[in-house]
Parts: structure tokens; C-alpha cells; sequence
């Protein structure tokens, strides 16, 4: 082998060993912590990210967020006194929130952190299931029109299902 093979082989092996040295010293990045979410009384919840699990829920009565569930037969929200649909509707979730009618193609759901009704859209066409989640909703809760219009309620329908009302949150169609 003549001398510049020597110093050629010599240049790659050198170029090859300082890319393993590089790369075995470089910094690896830190397992990620468990995301913790506090409950009421401080203890903590694993979510398990990797199973795509949520946490196990709390034992019964106790929320992530501070939630008094009423037990008399009607609860006051926005001045309004409406039905207990907690007796009815689904058990409380992690946020207390409550399912209080569920029809597959729309539902309607209250949080009562912020004391609002969440009613999603999952079938087509939006504007007849709308309509009917809105009947129901005033039914559910025996409200008139104008009463239903002092309660914050938002109407979502993802893209999938119609994208062309999807990303908004729409009002009770008869509220200003």
C-alpha cells in the first residue's frame, strides 16, 4: 500500500471514529415525567401516556376540580332553578361533569365548573340533529326559549362528522 492509501484509510478511520465519539457523548433526553393531576384532597393520579390509559378514576365523590353534586330535587344554575339531571344522567366524570342525554348523534353534557352545557354534533346533517338536541335539551330541563338563552351553552360538531360547521361554537339558534 503506498503512502497516500495510508493516509486516506488513516483520514476515514479517524473521521469515523470521531462521529462515534460524538454521537456516544451526546446528551440523551430524560425519560418524561408522569403528568400528575391533582385531586381534591391533594393525592395524585398517574396518567399512563404509554398505555394510552387516563387515570384511575377517584374514589366515588372526590373530582379534580372542586364539585358539590346537589342532592334535592333541583339545582340552581344562572338564576335558573332546573331539574337535578345529576339524578338522571350519567355518573359524575372527573370534572363532575354529568351526561344527561346521550342519542349517539348528539349529546348533552353539563360542567359544573363553569356551570355550562356542552352539546356536540356527531351526525349529519348538523342542522337536523341541532335542532333536535335543542328540543331535547329544553325538554330535559323544562326551560322556555328565553330562559335556555340565560345558560351558557356551546353546540360543537367535529370536522370528521361536518366540517363545514365544525370549529365554531355555535349558540342556541333562537339566542342572540
Amino acid at each position: 500500500m503506498n503512502k497516500k492509501g495510508v493516509i486516506i484509510l488513516f483520514s476515514i478511520l479517524s473521521v469515523f471514529f470521531i462521529i462515534l465519539l460524538v454521537l456516544y457523548n451526546k446528551p440523551r433526553k430524560a425519560e418524561p415525567e408522569s403528568n400528575p393531576a391533582k385531586t381534591k384532597n391533594d393525592e395524585f393520579l398517574e396518567f399512563d401516556y404509554s398505555q394510552n390509559k387516563a387515570p384511575d378514576k377517584p374514589l366515588k365523590g372526590e373530582f379534580l376540580v372542586d364539585v358539590e353534586i346537589p342532592d334535592g330535587e333541583t339545582i340552581k344554575i344562572s338564576w335558573l332553578e332546573l331539574p337535578n339531571f345529576y339524578k338522571f344522567g350519567s355518573e359524575p366524570g372527573l370534572l363532575g361533569e354529568t351526561t344527561i342525554i346521550n342519542r349517539g348523534k348528539y349529546r348533552i353534557v353539563y360542567y359544573p365548573a363553569d356551570e355550562g352545557f356542552l352539546i356536540p354534533i356527531l351526525g349529519r346533517p348538523f342542522e337536523e340533529y341541532r335542532e333536535k338536541a335543542e328540543q331535547e335539551f329544553l325538554e330535559v330541563l323544562s326551560v322556555g326559549e328565553q330562559d335556555a338563552c340565560k345558560l351558557k351553552v356551546s353546540i360543537t360538531t367535529p370536522f370528521s362528522y361536518n366540517p363545514e360547521y365544525a370549529g365554531v361554537n355555535w349558540k342556541l339558534s333562537w339566542c342572540k
